[in-house]
């Protein structure tokens, strides 16, 4: 297994074969920039300031990436699950939110943990007309936004947006000199739903946090850049902070995408012509989760909880954590072989560099499986990746958010 870095990993030295991808700065935590160049919090969009975020929607998760005002790369993932606030009799409350004065909700692992439900999971344009995933993604920006140490107020957001690859098609359109080129526009009921609940939308966000201090936050998502899921990993591990493109000499890229709701195959051809190919080859780790409910029905898990404990690998019995390592260990062996039979056309392609990513391969099981096979079609180290698994479920996000930078420092020659 390769980790897709030859190079010097110490991002400020001043002798180097090759600037780092942005995935090799993710790997050393360290700032993204050097001597020369840092990417910025802030982007100037049509004479207007905006903060530059990146959201993947995900099936189960959110994740979320900017900026920090140091150059360092912030993300956040949360588990999408929401459960309306109920007072306790005891204790401190989870974090509680309300959007645009609607009622108090709770989010993500406090939500699964105070039996919350599991948000759908689905294409966009059903996703977003239930109005619990707006309030979802409104409180997770503000998450965001906190992490990255930004005070309560006014935000105007150029928002990155990853979207399912099947939601993306190839279209013909005029460039500024008037010639027809290809580029992949968003499909209609997609591009309809981004416009009715996301583009130009405001929302206003009340936050309660345990100790009962309440934060308000307005954000505006001022403008919208859509980008295919997958084509994120392909940004991190290839594009570095000046925005130019780093492969090593490879050509062809194959990224196999294990998400939770779905896992995707994406072929990006460099040359000759850039083209680029995709297709859903099955359910992502949200099948061994529902696999390992079915196990445990006495516990009548639902999809939250069940995601919950397959990443755990724990449960709540009797009021005491119980390992079920065994349940575990049992399905994803058996879906991953399973994933990895669909596979074997994708894995015998000895023309591409395949690169693993997603939620999916931070299972250890997983992992070795992935490498054994791909020792028995004959694949040798250099020829693949396996994401490491710190980034791997941010990594389309990241991607989103890169999108959004290159695209307006390049309006602005930088």
């Amino acid at each position: 297994m390769t980790t897709h870095a030859s190079v010097s990993t110490d991002p400020t030295t001043s002798v180097r074969r090759e600037p780092l991808t942005i995935y090799q700065y993710m790997l050393t935590g360290q700032p993204l920039k050097d001597n020369n160049a840092q990417l910025p919090q802030l982007v100037e969009v049509k004479g207007q300031p905006m903060t530059a975020i990146g959201i993947d929607p995900g099936n189960g998760e959110m994740k979320a990436a900017m900026m920090g005002l140091d150059g360092r790369l912030i993300t956040v993932q949360l588990v999408s699950a929401y459960r309306i606030a109920v007072t306790l009799g005891g204790g401190k409350s989870p974090t509680t939110y309300t959007v645009n004065g609607g009622p108090a909700f709770w989010i993500g692992r406090d939500a699964v943990q105070m039996k919350g439900d599991a948000l759908p999971i689905g294409p966009t344009a059903v996703r977003l007309e239930d109005p619990r995933q707006i309030d979802f993604y409104a409180a997770g920006v503000v998450e965001l936004l906190i992490k990255a140490h930004c005070t309560p107020g006014q935000y105007t957001l150029a928002t990155g947006l990853a979207l399912p690859n099947m939601e993306m098609q190839a279209q013909v359109k005029k460039n500024e000199s008037g010639e027809e080129v290809e580029v992949f526009g968003v499909v209609p009921e997609t591009k309809q739903a981004i416009k009715d609940h996301i583009y130009g939308k405001t929302y206003h966000v009340n936050r309660t946090d345990e100790d009962g201090d309440v934060t308000n936050w307005q954000i505006t998502f001022g403008q919208v850049y859509t980008q295919a899921q997958s084509y994120g990993t392909f940004m991190a591990l290839t594009h570095t902070i000046f925005g130019t493109r780093r492969t090593d000499g490879i050509q062809e890229y194959a990224i196999i995408d294990m998400g939770r709701g779905d896992t995707h195959e994406t072929l990006i051809q460099l040359s000759p012509t850039f083209r680029m190919m995709t297709k859903r080859t099955g359910e992502g780790t949200i099948k061994q989760a529902r696999a390992v409910a079915r196990a445990l029905a006495e516990f009548d898990l639902n999809d939250a909880q069940a995601q919950e404990a397959l990443i755990t690998r724990s449960i709540l019995d009797g009021g005491r954590p119980k390992s079920i390592n065994h349940v575990v260990d049992k399905v994803v062996e058996r879906e991953t072989q399973e994933m990895l039979s669909r596979l074997l056309p994708a894995l015998r392609n000895r023309n591409a560099f395949i690169a693993f990513t997603g939620g999916g391969t931070k299972d250890a099981t997983t992992l070795q499986m992935i490498n054994d096979r791909m020792d028995s079609v004959g694949r040798s180290a250099e020829s693949f990746v396996i994401v490491h698994p710190e980034v791997a479920s941010v990594l389309n996000a990241v991607g989103t958010l890169l999108k959004v930078l290159f695209t307006e420092l390049a309006r602005k020659g930088r």
